[in-house]
């Protein structure tokens, strides 16, 4: 529903703002992780909702085989060749191969507890015996950019207690670490594109008027444009989970 709502330019350009704004950038918060992981094999990698995949660029040479998984065709059109590119939603795919390294980079918010379950149940299963799993996303502590989010939809910052009573029912190995970053934005149009990204992404299955929904998005959005002040500098807390085979 949510690939509906935003035009493909938009898609990538909010892609764009997440790598590229912050002053603690999407890519380099994920880079800075990874490079501190310690692996015993190096031969395959899966990114499951790659998106812009920048990050995949900086590291998909460490790999033997690169796989990516993203549903947004647009979005797949600057990938390298010879990644393995699946253009399906996960839980419709079906994968053989067992990979030393996933990523699940804030793609989880639009789901419930049992959605969550089976995306990283599935996940942690393709894993290979010394395998890491990482899963970055939105942390419900305060900031500015959470509390935009929150207001909107306080639902959405239940996925953290998803995954940590998933984790530690199933006595699945792992550590958490938390990141914070700022955003600049200077313009309103960039800052509409921003938050609709979001909220189209990540709110559409908690919100109970399908209906009204992008309008409900775009008039909040549109209030909160009129109530601040350019540029508009946001911060935002993160959590990430590194999680062993």
């Amino acid at each position: 529903m949510s690939k509906c709502l935003l035009k493909n330019e938009e898609y990538l350009f909010a892609y764009k703002v997440l790598s590229s704004v912050y002053s603690y950038p999407h890519t380099d918060m994920l880079y800075d992780i990874y490079k501190n992981i310690s692996f015993k094999n190096r031969n395959n990698a899966l990114n499951i909702g790659a998106g812009g995949a920048f990050f995949d660029m900086k590291i998909s040479k460490d790999f033997q085989n690169y796989y990516v998984i993203e549903p947004n065709l647009e979005a797949t059109k600057s990938y390298h060749k010879e990644w393995h590119i699946i253009n399906s939603d996960f839980q419709d795919t079906n994968l053989e191969t067992k990979f030393d390294f996933i990523v699940i980079s804030h793609v989880l918010y639009n789901m419930n507890a049992q959605e969550i379950k089976c995306f990283i149940e599935k996940a942690h299963n393709l894993l290979s015996d010394d395998g890491i799993l990482l899963i970055l996303h939105h942390s419900p502590i305060e900031s500015s950019l959470n509390t935009i989010v929150t207001n909107f939809c306080p639902e959405l910052f239940n996925v953290e207690k998803f995954i940590n009573t998933f984790l530690k029912e199933n006595l699945i190995t792992f550590t958490t670490n938390r990141l914070h970053s700022k955003v600049r934005i200077e313009s309103d149009e960039e800052l509409k594109i921003f938050l609709k990204f979001l909220l189209y992404e990540d709110t559409y299955n908690f919100y109970e008027n399908k209906h009204s929904f992008k309008d409900d998005v775009d008039q909040y959005i549109q209030n909160y444009v009129n109530e601040s002040h350019k540029p508009y500098l946001l911060d935002t807390n993160h959590i990430c989970y590194l999680i062993s085979k």
